[in-house]
């Protein structure tokens, strides 16, 4: 009788040591002094990566990803953070690891990848299951993963399963057609069941939809759908090994792979780049063209406009290129999350792009407003057409009603912007910069009008319509009534002051005070400076929006003025760039082949819009006074006697008094001011 009860109580005790498990605690003080890591101080971090950590049988270690692996408080919420190609790592000596429970103390964004077993995403974590010595759990995603507590089950008596045991490639089996690259996919006839013999990624995965992927050496890419129930789930980027089975077929004119068989467990994870979407913002022409090639391909595009999804999740996606409008169908197969509205707004969509019926269609992966640009960029960049809206706050300078419409006048008011177009080689800088304006353009609505002209700041974000005549006189003709900015008084303007001496650099649309003396040539009114250094220089005078007509203008006499200035016709630009990038599959590729040849580019000054070598580029320009100060009790020979000048400390004119120092120049016209 005691012998039976030993031996009952040697297989308990052999149970129980089958069944071991091991928590880390990462989101407690207590959990974090059990494991030796100094406790970080509100909003910084501990990095972990040089330690060690030991609990029971196992072991933690972990590599660094784009940031340091690190222990993080927020505000006393402490958390470990694996960031972007960063890992952690669980080991034994003894036994194998069974099983890894990590629980997430931000379910946002949270996502591992394993190179041995499995893992399952569930809502507060993910679930590793396998037969290891060591596992090893890397996050692949954008941002990081933040791990409240990780429990490892150990089996101390198990044998864990050798590289070589784990399922990998299939043998070859000579009885079939192997598949070297998914390129030849859409030459083999329908029906053929072939054995893939290359290492392809996963590009996206969504229910029965995955979408492989392959580089070839040259770095073009090529894609291509498994359909169907595959029986697991990969993270983005992770790489099937070579020797897994499946079927070509065409349904409704898109290549599938249809009855996939043998795909393994991922080998690795290819770099983040290689699986993001290709940017195709501009060349939806090029991507809807027959025989184009992009089905099954990632794209992602800025700038385009939605239309409402009907009960089936059909929609219509619009870019406008090149002066024309582009369509493209969309059917919401992912059930991708959709704006309830879409009038004036524009939207970046990403996703994958399909045929149906031989027409080519969008399933979108995600839908989002866009945010904006700066008006810099809106005119610097921007073409005809083109729907905009600007993130900036935009103040009013003036409105005018005539036969070019009810327009109000708005500035940024930037002396200086962020250079941000090499920002992804790692290279910005401050660049010195004159306040660009624009007309918004009301229509025939003029109660919108006179709720617009008298507000002082425009919202950010609230501008925004289609942009108009950039290359002359830039204007955004509206699409939705902008907000005010509640509370938000309009800065001292950087208004330019202009006294017409030298060459005058201007732009179409722009505000400014301009100083001159007045004469007319064939009848047609013109203002002038008599001392100037530009041979013939006269500018041709529009009294459409002035608060004095022509009649009440003296000739000879010098006259203040605020104006705006309009352009007639758009000057010649050299500075388009001459290495446009290549349109169609293979053209568009090109950013995966440059992704390891990138390197740091100086950011040129961006030129202006302005002449630089026409002798009489001021007859390009008309000046539209708003308001004129007429001179009293003075006559032509005194006037240029009368002005009263105001300069800033830089000699620029302003005809106002602005915040800091002002020189006064009275009694007479100064020509020039030297400090």
């Amino acid at each position: 009788m005691k012998r039976i009860y030993t031996l009952l109580c040697l297989m308990w005790v052999a149970v129980m040591s089958w069944a071991t498990d091991v928590t880390f605690t990462f989101n407690t003080e207590a959990g974090l002094t059990a494991l030796g890591i100094e406790l970080p101080a509100a909003s910084n971090g501990t990095n972990i990566a040089d330690m060690t950590l030991t609990n029971g049988p196992v072991t933690m270690t972990s590599a660094n990803g784009n940031t340091p692996t690190r222990i993080w408080n927020s505000q006393g919420n402490y958390a470990l953070r694996v960031y972007t190609n960063g890992s952690i790592t669980f080991s034994v000596k003894a036994g194998a690891i069974k099983n890894i429970v990590v629980t997430a103390a931000n379910t946002s964004n949270f996502q591992f990848a394993a190179t041995t077993g499995q893992i399952e995403a569930q809502a507060e974590g993910c679930t590793w299951t396998g037969n290891a010595g060591s596992v090893t759990l890397a996050h692949t995603d954008a941002k990081n993963s933040q791990v409240a507590t990780v429990t490892v089950t150990v089996d101390e008596s198990a044998t864990p399963d050798e590289p070589g045991d784990t399922p990998g490639e299939e043998p070859v089996d000579p009885s079939l057609q192997q598949l070297a690259s998914l390129e030849d996919l859409y030459d083999l006839p329908d029906g053929t069941t072939f054995q893939c013999s290359a290492e392809v990624y996963v590009n996206y995965q969504n229910g029965q939809y995955l979408y492989i992927q392959q580089l070839s050496e040259e770095g073009d890419a090529f894609g291509a759908l498994i359909y169907g129930n595959v029986g697991r789930e990969y993270n983005m980027g992770a790489v099937i090994p070579a020797g897994w089975k499946g079927t070509k077929t065409t349904y409704k004119g898109l290549v599938e792979i249809t009855q996939a068989s043998g795909l393994g467990n991922a080998t690795s994870i290819v770099d983040e780049y290689d699986y993001s979407a290709f940017d195709v913002t501009g060349q939806l022409s090029t991507v809807i063209q027959p025989e184009s090639g992009w089905e099954n391909y990632k794209v992602v595009m800025e700038g385009v406009q939605l239309s409402t999804i009907d009960e089936k999740g059909n929609f219509t996606i619009t870019s406008k290129e090149n002066g024309q409008e582009v369509s493209l169908a969309g059917y919401n197969r992912f059930g991708a999350e959709y704006p309830e509205t879409v009038q004036g707004e524009t939207f970046t969509v990403e996703g994958m792009v399909s045929i149906y019926n031989d027409a080519y269609q969008l399933y979108p992966i995600s839908i989002s407003v866009d945010e904006g640009e700066r008006l810099w960029k809106v005119w610097y960049f921007g073409e005809d057409e083109d729907q905009v809206k600007v993130v900036d706050s935009l103040y009013v300078v003036a409105a005018t009603q005539g036969e070019d419409g009810n327009l109000v006048y708005v500035t940024d008011n930037a002396t200086k912007i962020f250079y941000d177009l090499y920002a992804e080689w790692g290279y910005t800088e401050w660049i010195d910069w004159s306040p660009d304006y624009v007309a918004l353009d009301c229509g025939t609505d003029a109660a919108l009008f006179q709720a617009l002209s008298q507000m002082k700041v425009i919202a950010p974000g609230t501008v925004r319509g289609t942009l108009m005549d950039n290359g002359t006189n830039p204007r955004i003709v509206l699409s939705a009534a902008p907000q005010e900015l509640a509370g938000a008084e309009a800065p001292e303007l950087n208004l330019l002051s202009y006294d017409l001496a030298g060459e005058t650099y201007t732009n179409g649309n722009q505000v400014s005070y301009v100083s001159g003396t007045y004469t007319v040539i064939d009848g047609q009114p013109y203002l002038y400076n008599p001392a100037t250094t530009v041979s013939g220089q006269k500018f041709l005078l529009d009294f459409a929006y002035a608060d004095h007509t022509q009649a009440e203008m003296q000739e000879g006499v010098q006259y203040n003025m605020f104006v705006v200035w309009k352009q007639h016709e758009e000057w010649e630009d050299d500075t388009e760039p001459t290495n446009a990038p290549a349109k169609g599959v293979k053209g568009l590729q090109q950013r995966i082949k440059g992704h390891s040849q990138r390197a740091m580019k100086a950011a040129k000054s961006v030129a202006r819009r302005m002449p630089t070598n026409a002798a009489d580029y001021y007859t390009n320009y008309t000046i539209c006074p708003i308001s004129i100060e007429m001179p009293n009790g003075v006559n032509s020979l005194n006037a240029t006697t009368a002005t009263t000048g105001i300069y800033t400390m830089g000699g620029l004119r302003t005809n106002r008094m602005h915040k800091g120092v002002n020189i006064i120049v009275s009694g007479g016209k100064a020509h020039k001011v030297v400090f």
